[in-house]
Order: structure tokens, then C-alpha cells, then sequence
């Protein structure tokens, strides 16, 4: 039972509107508060905020470096103005420097996104501030020297961390002599600085091991090796954006084998699972270093090309029809051949409009005949619609391009459809 009565309830009561009507209250408080948002954080800064927390979000790394230095930063700053203010300007200036040291790659790191030479030179600093720190101040600055071992195995490559602390290790030990008097206080020191890098090692080693395990469920097809499709998706906005003012844009092109299912009918799955690995090795025989494969979904496979030109397209997708037909069989000796879609990336296009090119040049060569290849020809700019978002189902997308935009290469033998 409501202890207030029902006179609470309902169109009586403007803050409780009654069920099933919109708060219309509610829906203004909301609309203020993002008209606040955007008076108080403008856009670009919004964005901006944006991609450096999905910076932060997708590299672990990159998140413990830059926990370390905004904590290390409010830590010594405050130490080095007080040094400076007391006149002790040696050890003032050693904190100032390691701040700079570590602050300025930490910001170029979160700004561009290059986050591996920057890790590099924290870690180098952070190392040098330290066996500094321990000539300098003593006890004191000894005591950093465990944060360090742990910091750097997290950050660095195994062998590049071990070097690096056992250096710094040694460093202390020779510069350190006010604070580690005797031999025994040196062993000891030299003992317990070891012990916590080798759990740091242990730990630090599994960590990346499991990361990997799990990277390669998420990321990689389990049969054929190849990135599975939200690895093409992720990779596909990625080429995107970097080949956004680029002389040279990459292309791409969608590859499924003709008759697959028959295969499978006729000579079992496990016969099929064979053909796909045999097909992705022999893609992987005539691709470049710089070339992405994908597997797209059950027979279709996706070729990622950075720095493609009209005619290296045709070049390449020619070779592997060729190569299909004449290298990959089924188990009664039968050729096996592909149908291959592709498309070059136009400036300003959204990713998926320009996998919608492919796959639509695709289903032309399915039409056509299969075992050929259809490219989907660059449009003047003006003409090229622009995607509004990946998930729209109403964009680009779904349109196909005109049949006078294709250039078709065929196998001679087949007729016409």
C-alpha cells in the first residue's frame, strides 16, 4: 500500500506523470544538461577527450605509463619546488628534469597515438632518475628503484626490461655508497631489488601470454590463421583514417570460392576445412608483407591492400584467380576456383560504403559466370556518396555500384552468362 495516497500518483502530480506518459520534465532536464555540456566543453575538445580515452582503453601499456607519470608528476613536482624554495637546487632541478622527462613523451604518446617510443624514453628516464636519485638523496631516492623494476617489466619487452633493470641495478649499487654503507647492506640491497624483478618478470610474462591467448580468440579465425571479421572491421576504419590525404589509398578485395558448398556436400566438412587452409596458403604465397587477410564468413575471405593502385589491384587479383585454378583442387582432383570483387578507396569514403563496393563487384562476378574478377571503378569525387554511420543499414551500404563503374577481367573458357 502507497503510505502517501494515490493522490501522488498520476496527472495530478507534475513530477509523476502517470504510467506509459513521457516525463516531459525529465526529457528537458536532459536536453539542458547537454546544452550546459556543450556550452562548458566545446566539441573539438569533446572529440579530443574521446580518442584519448579509447587510446587508454586499447593499450594497456600506454595506461600504466601514463599512471605513472600523473602520479610521479604530482608526487616530485611539489618536492622540486620546495627543493628549489630551500636551495638545495641540485636535487630540485634532478626532480624537474625527470617531470619533463617523463611528461613530455607521455603527452605526445596520448596525442598522436605512437605510444612505443615514448613508453621507451620514460622507462630510459625514469632510469636514469633513479640511479640519480639514489647518488643524490640517499636512502631515499633508493627506494624508487622497486617501483621501477616493476614499472618497467610491464611496459617493456621481456629482454629489453631485463637489461635495462639489471643496468640500473648495478648503477645504484656503485653510485649508492652513502646509502648502502656496507657490503652486506649492498648484497641485501642487490637480493631484495632482484626478488620483486623476477615476480615482476613472472607476472608481467603470464600477463602478456594470457593477453595474447585472448587476443588471438577475439582477433583470429581458429582454422585458417587469417583476422576474423571484427578484426577486418576495426582494420578496415584504421586504413580508413590513415590513408585520409594519402597520394596512395589502399584497396580491397572480397574473395569466395564457386561451388564451396558442394564440396562440402560431396566430400565431408573435413575435406572442406582442408581446401580453406590450402586457399589461405596460397593467398598468403602471393601477398605482400604489408597485405591484410580476413576470413569473412564461412568461404568469403577479405584481402586488405595499403598503397594499392588501379593496375597493381588488377595484377594481384588476377594472379590469385590464375593461381586458384591452377594450384588448389578438391580430393578427386577437380579445380577449385574463386570469384573475386574489389574496389579502391576513394578520398572522404566511409569504410563500409567502400566494402559495400566490393561485395556488390563481387556478387556482379557470381552473376557473370563466377571464377572472374570484377573491380569496381573510382568515381569523380563529387559523385561519391558519403556514409553516414557504419551501422546504418540505410546508407551507402546497401547501394550498389552502377555496372558502367566495373572493369571486368574473365576467364576466356567461360561463356556468356
Amino acid at each position: 500500500m502507497n503510505p502517501f495516497g494515490n493522490r501522488w500518483q498520476g496527472p495530478g502530480n507534475p513530477c509523476m506523470p502517470a504510467r506509459g506518459q513521457p516525463s516531459l520534465k525529465m526529457a528537458g532536464s536532459r536536453e539542458e544538461t547537454t546544452a550546459r555540456v556543450d556550452r562548458i566543453v566545446p566539441p573539438y575538445r569533446r572529440r579530443w577527450m574521446k580518442r584519448v580515452r579509447d587510446r587508454l582503453r586499447g593499450d594497456l601499456r600506454l595506461t600504466i605509463t601514463t599512471l605513472c607519470v600523473v602520479f610521479a608528476t604530482i608526487w616530485i613536482l611539489p618536492f622540486s619546488v620546495y627543493r628549489f624554495a630551500t636551495g638545495d637546487v641540485r636535487a630540485g632541478l634532478l626532480d624537474l628534469l625527470i617531470v619533463l622527462g617523463i611528461a613530455i613523451p607521455a603527452s605526445h604518446a596520448l596525442l598522436t597515438g605512437r605510444s612505443e617510443l615514448g613508453i621507451r624514453i620514460i622507462a630510459l628516464v625514469c632510469c636514469f632518475g633513479c640511479v640519480a636519485a639514489a647518488e643524490v638523496l640517499g636512502l631515499v631516492g633508493l627506494l624508487w628503484s622497486y617501483a621501477l623494476l616493476i614499472f618497467v617489466f610491464f611496459v617493456l619487452p621481456r629482454n629489453t626490461a631485463v637489461m635495462m633493470s639489471l643496468a640500473t641495478l648495478v648503477a645504484i649499487a656503485i653510485v649508492a655508497d652513502g646509502a648502502l654503507a656496507s657490503t652486506f647492506e649492498q648484497v641485501s640491497f642487490l637480493a631484495s631489488a632482484a626478488l620483486v624483478a623476477l615476480f615482476a618478470h613472472v607476472v608481467a610474462t603470464r600477463y602478456e601470454l594470457q593477453r595474447r591467448q585472448l587476443e588471438s580468440l577475439a582477433w583470429i579465425d581458429p582454422l585458417t590463421g587469417a583476422g576474423n571479421r571484427r578484426l577486418l572491421e576495426i582494420e578496415l576504419s584504421q586504413a580508413n583514417r590513415a590513408a585520409a590525404g594519402e597520394r596512395m589509398l589502399p584497396a580491397l578485395a572480397i574473395l569466395d570460392l564457386d561451388h564451396f558448398k558442394q564440396i562440402n556436400d560431396r566430400f565431408g566438412h573435413e575435406a572442406g576445412d582442408r581446401v580453406l587452409v590450402q586457399f589461405t596458403d596460397l593467398l598468403r604465397d602471393l601477398m605482400r608483407k604489408v597485405d591484410r587477410l580476413y576470413r569473412y564468413g564461412g568461404e568469403e575471405f577479405v584481402l586488405l591492400l595499403p598503397a594499392a593502385d588501379a593496375s597493381g589491384l588488377q595484377a594481384l587479383v588476377d594472379a590469385v584467380r590464375a593461381s586458384v585454378e591452377s594450384r588448389l583442387a578438391t580430393p578427386d582432383g577437380m579445380a577449385v576456383t574463386v570469384s573475386i570483387g574489389a574496389a579502391l578507396l576513394r578520398q572522404g569514403e566511409h569504410w563500409s560504403h567502400w566494402l559495400g563496393r566490393a561485395d556488390a563487384a563481387l556478387y556482379r562476378a557470381k552473376q557473370a559466370g563466377r571464377n572472374r574478377v570484377e573491380i569496381d571503378e573510382e568515381r569523380p569525387r563529387s559523385q561519391v556518396p558519403r556514409a553516414r554511420d557504419a551501422g546504418d543499414a540505410s546508407g551507402p551500404v546497401a547501394s550498389a555500384p552502377r555496372q558502367a563503374d566495373v572493369r571486368t577481367s574473365r576467364d576466356p573458357r567461360i561463356g556468356p552468362s
